[in-house]
């Protein structure tokens, strides 16, 4: 049978967000069946999402659901904060992707009631501002905080990332994880560099996320 072009960008859309999940794994964001991922499906009116109760180390292409579920099938449906992700995506037409996952450090520092500081190249990528902290994670909590931000923290509950492309938030979900570790290590009394300097610094590094992500899933994205 031969492929149509509308298959082949939804087969590789389901492709790349199995290449995510196995990035996050790499990156400490595995661990447990929780959290998502939500990509505007290339094609329709809907996005593809994880499913629920499968962990970012079990995710493969053909896992993958749509939002909303075309239903039929009991034993596959999204993960449980698909829709609130679907219905923040459709708001935003300047953004395809959005990464939740309860990482450890994230969910740690979202704790410490602190802003987060550029300690770090990545963070230059985050701050400033500092990403807001949720206590909500609804849509329109979401559609504030990430209105001039691209992640945010979600309080006891690890992060959220978008992005233009899937690989973005990826990176940023990566970046924002590593930027957590590195600030509850250096503790509340470190200081990072001035507002004007890390602007200075991410304004000559604009292609930094997208070349981690490719970096990331060549080095990372392979399945066992």
């Amino acid at each position: 049978m031969i492929e149509t072009s509308e298959a082949r960008r939804v087969r590789a859309a389901r492709e790349q967000v199995a290449t995510a999940c196995a990035v996050l794994v790499a990156s400490g964001h595995g661990g447990a069946p929780s959290g998502g991922i939500v990509v505007r499906d290339p094609d329709h009116d809907d996005v593809l999402a994880t499913p629920a109760g499968v962990a970012f180390e079990e995710v493969r292409a053909e896992d993958l659901v749509r939002v909303p579920s075309a239903g039929g099938d009991r034993d596959r449906v999204p993960w449980n904060g698909a829709a609130v992700a679907a219905a923040f995506l459709r708001a935003r037409a300047d953004l395809t992707a959005l990464v939740h996952t309860h990482a450890l450090h994230a969910t740690a520092f979202s704790i410490t009631g602190r802003a987060l500081r550029a300690l770090s190249h990545e963070g230059c990528h985050l701050v400033p501002p500092a990403p807001s902290c949720l206590r909500r994670a609804g849509v329109a909590e979401l559609t504030a905080a990430l209105e001039r931000q691209r992640a945010c923290l979600l309080r006891g509950h690890g992060l959220v990332a978008v992005g233009e492309q899937l690989g973005e938030a990826v990176a940023l979900a990566v970046y924002l994880e590593r930027s957590c570790q590195l600030d509850l290590l250096a503790g509340a009394e470190a200081y990072g560099a001035s507002d004007g300097a890390v602007r200075d610094k991410r304004a000559g590094q604009r292609k930094r996320p997208a070349m981690s992500w490719r970096y990331l899933a060549r080095t990372q994205g392979r399945r066992g």
